[in-house]
């Protein structure tokens, strides 16, 4: 599924103590957006590390040069690249803004093998406060958690039930 990634720093990598996996699923359109956000949450969070991945299906490690502009230099963040290719035989709807790299988060899973816990983050969103409490909280025996988009028109646009929450 993924190729071997390329570290652009491995500074800071092996903190035992406030290391934070996040996983961004971007194509290169995306990159500088992700980009800005780890710089956001790395200058948000000071008393934290980041083991930050970036995954996907276009070659991302060509586009490695942004990231070392956006804070590989910060010795609290290590970035892996990885290109990413969907299992054989699985198909998802791509249209609008939806491409591959949407449905990428599915896999977190195995693109973040070796974490007890780890973080999604959609590229294009800054992080602008502590993040420490979102990390903390107690997803009470469930695999995953979303934040729904409040008053969100999607549910009804995709035919969904009413009273349905839509996140992202």
């Amino acid at each position: 599924m993924m190729s071997d990634g390329t570290a652009l720093t491995n500074k800071g990598a092996d903190a035992p103590l406030g290391v934070l996996p996040v996983l961004f699923a971007c194509d290169l359109t995306y990159l500088q957006h992700a980009c800005a956000c780890i710089a956001s949450l790395a200058d948000n969070n000071p008393g934290y590390r980041f083991d930050v991945t970036i995954v996907g299906t276009e070659d991302v490690v060509a586009g490695a040069a942004k990231g070392r502009d956006s804070g590989a230099d910060n010795p609290r963040i290590r970035i892996r690249l990885h290109r990413f290719q969907l299992p054989e035989g699985v198909y998802f709807p791509l249209h609008f803004h939806y491409t591959t790299e949407t449905y990428i988060r599915f896999w977190i899973g195995d693109l973040m093998a070796g974490h007890s816990r780890a973080l999604y983050l959609d590229p294009d969103i800054i992080v602008a406060g502590d993040i420490g409490p979102l990390w903390e909280t107690d997803l009470g025996g469930h695999t995953i958690a979303a934040v729904p988009i409040p008053a969100s028109t999607r549910p009804a646009q995709h035919g969904m039930p009413e009273g349905s929450l839509f996140f992202n």
